[in-house]
């Protein structure tokens, strides 16, 4: 789940692919769409520095949801993952 507001992911958009279902909720929009938030499946918390996921991470384990964890590193660690390797060795 993407916790990230909708000026961040226009800006910066993960073109990712995963068998799982990804879901964009803002932070500030969790408790009015908590419904959408699935109980019986684990749930991953995405937003650029951790700091918003911690939030929701609390905020979903006192609203009952057992399985979830934060998605660590951000931005920086999301970016290296993504560069291409070949393209990635010729720049630096």
């Amino acid at each position: 789940m993407d916790v990230r507001s909708e000026e961040e992911i226009e800006s910066i958009a993960f073109p990712l692919k995963f068998q799982a279902d990804c879901i964009h909720v803002p932070t500030d929009e969790i408790p009015d769409r908590l419904s959408e938030i699935p109980k019986d499946k684990p749930v991953g918390i995405f937003c650029s520095a951790e700091t918003r996921s911690a939030i929701v991470y609390a905020f979903l384990r006192a609203n009952g949801y057992d399985n979830v964890k934060i998605i660590v590193g951000g931005y920086a660690e999301t970016v290296n993952a993504l560069k291409p390797g070949k393209i990635w060795k010729a720049v630096i």
